[in-house]
């Protein structure tokens, strides 16, 4: 018996890509907002990550894509802010490659290059997006 849902195709049905570009509409939420403590000394992720984690898989879902297996990745990411309020842009990066490993199913530690950069500003409307490619 398959553990598969029949809505699902497994991991190694879809088509390998060797260069994947997700647009998600929002920043990923910053490391002060990934875990919050759930009052008996644990803690949990919080909405705004497992919120951003589904716009994400939403996007890779619709591309029925994956990243061929073990292969070495690169990662370039390109932040859209929605002012000019000073902020660290490497507050951003753990959720974002968290939710793109999640959602493609591989290990974040295969990413050997990564590059993060400030695309602009947008008022009202900040974006992510994140281009991973096959490294030779």
């Amino acid at each position: 018996m398959s553990a598969v849902k029949a809505t699902e195709r497994p991991q190694d049905a879809r088509k390998h890509v060797t260069r994947l570009s997700v647009w998600v509409p929002a920043l990923p939420p910053t490391v002060n907002h990934y875990r919050m403590p759930n009052g008996r000394g644990g803690v949990y992720l919080s909405p705004e990550v497992n919120a951003f984690r589904l716009l994400v898989l939403s996007e890779v879902r619709a591309m029925d894509a994956a990243v061929a297996p073990d292969c070495r990745l690169g990662l370039t990411m390109r932040l859209t802010y929605p002012t000019r309020a000073r902020t660290d842009i490497d507050n951003r990066i753990k959720s974002a490659v968290d939710a793109l490993a999640l959602a493609l199913n591989f290990d974040d530690a295969r990413i050997d290059r990564l590059l993060v950069e400030r695309a602009g500003y947008d008022k009202g409307r900040p974006a992510c997006e994140m281009v991973l490619e096959v490294l030779e």
